[in-house]
């Protein structure tokens, strides 16, 4: 087929284009920062009952461990389970600012048991409210590794909610998760068989 000149420079000017800035054109899909959207609910377990004693004003007493488990449900993090250890620090807590500084690590495995390993991060809290039994928990998660889906995923995820006494030192947990996440390298769509293979299909990150 005939190309006038014009058509075929003005085409190869095109691809250049392309080829320059193509982390614009070809990079997109999973490797743009996607909106967290969801929800997870589950329990927390206090584990050093005998020094938890808040706020005493005793500095032995103002560390409280808890294991934390439940599930959760949202885009682009599919369905699953968690689980981790969150340390409470109430040394900075105040009449004014009744609040506990949260550390700890909290593990996401989706359906298909990828998973998603997260830190608590600058900001994080638990703090009182006007019901002596409830709390809130603004949790600021750092994604620091993972596998499967989420092998060279990176962002945040934010958890908002509450945590109610149901009992000595246990708790149910509820919140909203917010943020953003990037799943790098998971391009097309497929179906995954779970493993770490970034070149095959690749779970839709919905709710599973």
């Amino acid at each position: 087929m005939f190309v006038p000149r014009r058509m075929l420079t003005a085409c190869i000017v095109m691809v250049i284009v392309l080829m320059l800035g193509g982390t614009s054109v070809f990079a997109k899909g999973h490797d743009d920062a996607t909106p967290v959207n969801g929800t997870s609910s589950g329990t927390s377990t206090l584990t050093n009952p005998s020094t938890c004693n808040p706020p005493s004003g005793n500095p032995a007493f103002l560390i409280c461990n808890f294991d934390v488990t439940g599930t959760y449900s949202g885009t682009p993090i599919g369905s699953g389970t968690y689980s981790g250890h969150v340390t409470l620090d109430y040394h900075s807590y105040t009449a004014t600012n009744p609040c506990a500084t949260a550390t700890g690590t909290i593990t996401f495995t989706n359906a298909h048991g990828d998973q998603l390993v997260t830190t608590l991060g600058p900001g994080s809290q638990v703090c009182e409210t006007a019901v002596a039994t409830v709390h809130s928990e603004h949790l600021v998660l750092k994604i620091m590794s993972g596998t499967g889906l989420f092998k060279h995923a990176s962002g945040t995820i934010v958890s908002n909610g509450t945590t109610t006494d149901t009992g000595p030192g246990t708790h149910a947990d509820s919140a909203t998760l917010t943020g953003s996440i990037t799943l790098h390298g998971h391009h097309g769509k497929g179906n995954d068989d779970g493993g770490d293979d970034d070149n095959g299909g690749n779970h839709d990150g919905g709710n599973d």
